[in-house]
């Protein structure tokens, strides 16, 4: 496993090896055979294909607006790739190496109630979890 590439060592993050699929599907949702979440598994508040500004500004209003003390587990399609788990002000200060890091994302809270899905695409999606 390897580190993501833009996070340092001296950084107050945690690494975490993450089976995307068994972590989704202990929160109650399924992922389709492409591997994307199907959106009949859980509450789904929208998928909206967008651009690079778009997508910042959707992850901070949708995600961070909600609750400020939240943490969040940030896994890339790349499973050789830990996961991180970091405060949103983390998430905040590194959101364009996040974005970067591989071509599909997704943002978990660390409490199951918000997912967010970022497809290669420029696909993004949000969930509510009950």
């Amino acid at each position: 496993m390897k580190k993501p590439t833009f996070v340092s060592s001296n950084e107050l993050v945690k690494f975490e090896e993450t089976d995307l699929e068994l972590e989704l599907e202990k929160i109650g949702l399924k992922i389709l055979n492409w591997g994307v979440i199907d959106r009949n598994s859980c509450f789904h508040i929208f998928t909206k294909e967008v651009n690079r500004n778009e997508l910042i500004s959707l992850i901070k209003k949708n995600l961070l607006d909600r609750d400020s003390s939240d943490l969040f587990k940030i896994t890339w399609s790349n499973m050789d790739t830990y996961s991180i788990i970091c405060d949103s002000d983390y998430l905040i200060k590194n959101i364009n190496s996040i974005i970067d890091e591989d071509w599909d994302f997704w943002i978990i809270s660390v409490n199951n109630k918000k997912v967010l899905e970022y497809y290669h695409e420029g696909e993004l999606s949000f969930y509510l979890i009950d």
